[in-house]
């Protein structure tokens, strides 16, 4: 909501990551019936209703203000603490992805925010996607099954210096894989 100007007009906007939305001003002392609509809907909305995801939560830990993402898994619930951010997308516009990427740590839980013992730290990427694109667990799907198609025939064309090259990087362990 923004109140402007001298005549007391109301704007009510709305923002996601895909569009915005402004209805027509109107101006609140005369229409009362509008804006009190908008007033009570405001006030009795659902936090998710207004734009607020129940799995994030700010906290303060050390003197400082963190995030703890909490997501759901195949193993259950697990909560990371923001330490620091990794990369902060500052566009200009509104909507898109916004993409934030933390370093977080697994902690027990929003009541407990001291790391897990020996807990790594990690990269949190936090993104607005939209429901019909894929995911990154989707995406690494299709590449592992992509990779897993590959034989060492397929390269006979190579110089024997690139397969040592790939047989030293896969005995090193310089790549990561997740099934």
């Amino acid at each position: 909501i923004t109140i402007e100007g001298t005549r007391m007009s109301v704007s009510v906007w709305y923002f996601c990551c895909s569009h915005s939305v402004k209805l027509a001003a109107f101006d609140f002392t005369v229409d009362i019936k509008s804006f009190i609509q908008v007033f009570v809907s405001l006030l009795f909305a659902m936090p998710k209703g207004i734009g607020y995801d129940p799995t994030i939560h700010q906290v303060t830990y050390n003197e400082g203000f963190h995030y703890i993402y909490k997501l759901v898994t195949n193993e259950g619930m697990k909560y990371f603490r923001t330490v620091e951010p990794l990369f902060n997308s500052q566009v200009l516009c509104i909507t898109g992805r916004k993409t934030h990427v933390w370093r977080a740590i697994k902690v027990c839980g929003l009541e407990d925010l001291d790391a897990k013992d020996d807990a790594p730290e990690v990269a949190l990427r936090d993104v607005w996607l939209d429901t019909n694109l894929a995911t990154e667990k989707e995406k690494q799907k299709k590449i592992f099954a992509a990779l897993g198609k590959i034989k060492e025939s397929d390269y006979d064309w190579a110089l024997e210096s690139f397969h040592q090259h790939l047989n030293e990087i896969f005995k090193s362990n310089q790549c990561y894989a997740q099934s």
